[in-house]
């Protein structure tokens, strides 16, 4: 598995991630870090279409965020001497899903703030416009505009959030006015973007899962931002910071990745702990938050 940059990052690249608010860099994760990767996704337990907060249990995906070029690459991106990691995520879309993923910036969801905070999506499988391919509206991350975040299962908006977002736009009735991009991409390719740019993904209509592992990262400039519970994309978690507070290097839960940091100081793994969701689907979380989390 390749710990190091297979390449470096060309100005090239940096400009269009800063311009297009996303950029798709091409074979950065080799095939031995998909093979462990899609083995570790197929072994998560439950029937889902998206696990977070994975690293602390989990060693393929711990060894990704600490020992990979996971780091490197969005600080290089965002021009940010450090890196830290706000939660991952394994996204599948089952053959012959129908779990469209609507329009929608991350920011919203996310328990920090500031200009150099983004996403990463790496690749597990083939992916392109037949199995959900994601798309981006080109420069969006420029508006300077915040819009409402909806849950992903089309159940309106959520009822906590009340703080005069605008409700989203209808994307998909006026497309030709937007600057749409999409990336075929091959397994190890990664795409990174700001957490402020519009996008959304379709369909799995193949044969075969789609899997991806997303990643919320910060840089130097980012701070904490108190959400409410139904709006953060994993709600058993108390990082025991208020709004504007920094991320401390060694805090356990958002950690700093970049610069690399040697094992042993790598925070320590948690056990898995299970509780029974909705439809019989299981919640891995940390043990100490089951009785918090019970069965909703």
């Amino acid at each position: 598995m390749n710990r190091d940059l297979v390449r470096a990052i060309t100005q090239e690249e940096i400009e269009t991630f800063r311009e297009d608010g996303v950029v798709c860099l091409r074979g950065m994760f080799d095939p031995e870090w998909c093979d462990r990767l899609r083995d570790a996704a197929d072994t998560i337990p439950g029937n889902y279409s998206g696990r977070a907060f994975l690293w602390p249990f989990y060693e393929p995906f711990r060894e990704l965020v600490f020992d990979s070029p996971a780091g490197e690459i969005a600080a290089t991106l965002m021009g940010s001497e450090t890196l830290g990691i706000m939660i991952d995520i394994c996204f599948i879309k089952d053959p012959h899903s129908t779990s469209l993923t609507p329009w929608h910036h991350d920011q919203p969801y996310y328990q920090m703030q500031g200009k150099q905070v983004c996403g990463m999506w790496i690749g597990l499988d083939k992916c392109d416009a037949s199995n959900g391919a994601v798309e981006w509206i080109k420069g969006s991350h420029k508006w300077d505009r915040m819009f409402e975040p909806d849950p992903f299962d089309g159940t309106g908006h959520f009822e906590s959030v009340h703080d005069g977002r605008e409700r989203i736009l209808d994307i998909d009735a006026d497309r030709d006015n937007y600057d749409i991009v999409m990336f075929e991409t091959e397994p190890g390719d990664c795409i990174v973007d700001y957490a402020t740019i519009l996008h959304a993904a379709g369909d799995n209509t193949t044969d075969t899962p789609r899997r991806a592992i997303t990643y919320a990262l910060f840089g130097d400039d980012a701070r904490f931002l108190e959400i409410p519970p139904s709006r953060g994309v994993e709600d058993t978690r108390e990082l025991g910071l208020k709004t504007g507070d920094r991320f401390p290097p060694d805090h356990e839960l958002a950690p700093r990745i970049w610069p690399k940091r040697p094992r042993e100081t790598w925070p320590s793994p948690k056990e898995w702990a299970y509780t029974e969701g909705a439809e019989g689907d299981f919640v891995a979380v940390q043990p100490d938050a089951v009785d918090r989390l019970g069965s909703s």
